[in-house]
């Protein structure tokens, strides 16, 4: 065996470096009878990926490698280094970033309800000018719509279905509040 060539297990091995953005991930002594399936396996237990490897493709040699191809049978010589990059399936993207939205609209869907009551309680007890109640529930309800904007288009797991319906019933009941302090504002006035 030559100097550069290092054995590992059963087989021969390399290193590996991915790519996912700036962000670079390791692999030492990967033996190159390993299917890319293994590498991705080994990408979360070892390198810290922490993503489900159905959403996970690896790019080797300008390639996206099919999960049964091993090293070896893309050409990969022992004892290299490879440079490789990762990307994500769509619908991985949509996952993480459906489940942060509801995160996000939770938060501002809790502000909102806290502000829909206050102003009831502030128009029931007239202690707020009808003028600066009408200004609150336009604003009031330019932020429902809003959120209800993003509720709509975002995408999230079978899972988090439920939990974007509930917040969409519950901005329903928050414009029917809306609605009730229109009618006390008007019977103030």
């Amino acid at each position: 065996m030559s100097g550069n060539k290092k054995k590992g297990g059963d087989g021969e091995t390399v290193a590996l470096v991915l790519l996912k953005g700036t962000q670079k991930y390791y692999l030492k002594e990967v033996d190159l009878d390993l299917d890319i399936a293994d590498i991705k396996e080994r990408l979360n237990s070892e390198a810290g990926l922490n993503v489900p490897v159905k959403y996970i493709k690896v790019l080797i040699k300008g390639k996206i490698r099919d999960n049964s191809e091993t090293l070896k049978a893309i050409g990969i010589k022992p004892g290299s280094k490879v440079k490789g990059k990762l990307f994500f399936e769509e619908g991985y993207h949509q996952e993480v970033s459906g489940s942060i939205t509801l995160e996000k609209m939770e938060a501002k869907l809790l502000e909102l309800e806290k502000k829909v009551k206050d102003l009831f309680v502030k128009v029931n007890h007239r202690v707020i000018t009808p003028e600066d109640a009408a200004f609150e529930v336009v604003h009031l309800d330019d932020s429902v719509q809003k959120i209800k904007g993003e509720l709509d288009e975002s995408r999230v797991k079978d899972a988090e279905k439920e939990t974007r319906e509930n917040m969409l019933e519950r901005l329903k009941n928050i414009k029917v509040k809306m609605e009730a302090i229109r009618e006390a504002n008007r019977v103030y006035t």
